[in-house]
C-alpha cells in the first residue's frame, strides 16, 4: 500500500515537474522611423528669383506586398505583428512596426519607399538645397527577439548616397536609437532632372523559448528518486 502511494505521488511529481518545464516565455519588438524633408533654399543661376521652371513632388508609400523585398510576416504559433504607416504625397513619413509571441515565432520584414522628384522644364540651371531629418527607434524584450530599422538614401544621379541603421536584440543591447538632420545639394543644369530616394526597412524577429525548470524543481525531482528507490528497497 505504502508503495502504491508513493508511486502515486511521484506520478504527480513528475506531472508537475513536467508542466513547469513547458511553460513558454514571450518575446516582443517594436520599431519606429520618422522623416521629414524640407526644401531650404531654390537658386537660379541664370536669371535669379526667378523659380517657376522647377517642379519638386514628394511621395512615401508601403511597398507593395507583390515585389521584392516587399511587405510579409512569417508566423507559427500564436505569433502576431501589425504596421502603421501615414505618408503619401507629402515630405514627411511615420512608420513603425510591433510583434508579440508568446508560443511559437513571428517574423517580419515591412518597408516604405520613399522619392523627391526634381525636375526643371526651363533652359536655366538650378541648384536646389534640402534637409532631411528622421528618427530610428527599436526596442525588444524577452527571451529570443531581434529588431533592425533601416534607412537607405540615394539619388538617381549617384551624388547622394547613405546608409543608417538601429538594432536591438535580447542578448545584447534591449534598444537603440538614433537621430540626425542631414543636408544635401542637387544642381539641376536645363531640362534635367534628378530623383532622391529615401526607403525604410524594419526587420524584426521574436521567438518564445521554454522556461528553464527552476532548481528547486531539480531538488524535488531528486529527492523522489531517492525515496522511490529506498522504498523498494
Amino acid at each position: 500500500m505504502k508503495n502504491k502511494t508513493l508511486l502515486s505521488f511521484l506520478s504527480i511529481g513528475a506531472i508537475s515537474i513536467s508542466g513547469i518545464s513547458n511553460v513558454q516565455a514571450s518575446s516582443s519588438f517594436s520599431s519606429s522611423a520618422t522623416i521629414a524633408i524640407t526644401i531650404d533654399n531654390i537658386i537660379n543661376a541664370t536669371n535669379p528669383d526667378d523659380n517657376s521652371g522647377v517642379e519638386i513632388s514628394g511621395l512615401f508609400e508601403m511597398a507593395d506586398s507583390d515585389s521584392a523585398p516587399g511587405v510579409g510576416e512569417s508566423i507559427t504559433g500564436d505569433g502576431h505583428s501589425s504596421t502603421e504607416f501615414v505618408g503619401g504625397k507629402n515630405l514627411s513619413q511615420t512608420f513603425s512596426a510591433m510583434g508579440n509571441v508568446n508560443n511559437g515565432s513571428v517574423d517580419s520584414y515591412y518597408q516604405t519607399l520613399g522619392n523627391l522628384k526634381f525636375n526643371n522644364h526651363s533652359s536655366d540651371s538650378y541648384t536646389i538645397s534640402f534637409s532631411m531629418d528622421y528618427t530610428l527607434e527599436t526596442s525588444v524584450a524577452g527571451a529570443f527577439a531581434t529588431n533592425t530599422v533601416s534607412l537607405d538614401y540615394s539619388s538617381n544621379s549617384g551624388d547622394i548616397g547613405g546608409f543608417a541603421e538601429v538594432s536591438a536584440d535580447s542578448s545584447l543591447n534591449l534598444s537603440e536609437q538614433m537621430t540626425d538632420n542631414i543636408s544635401f545639394t542637387i544642381n539641376l543644369d536645363g531640362f534635367q532632372s534628378d530623383i532622391f530616394f529615401a526607403d525604410i526597412a524594419i526587420n524584426s524577429y521574436a521567438e518564445a523559448s521554454a522556461v528553464p525548470l527552476p532548481a528547486a524543481g531539480w531538488l524535488m525531482l531528486s529527492a523522489l528518486i531517492f525515496l522511490r528507490r529506498f522504498q523498494l528497497s
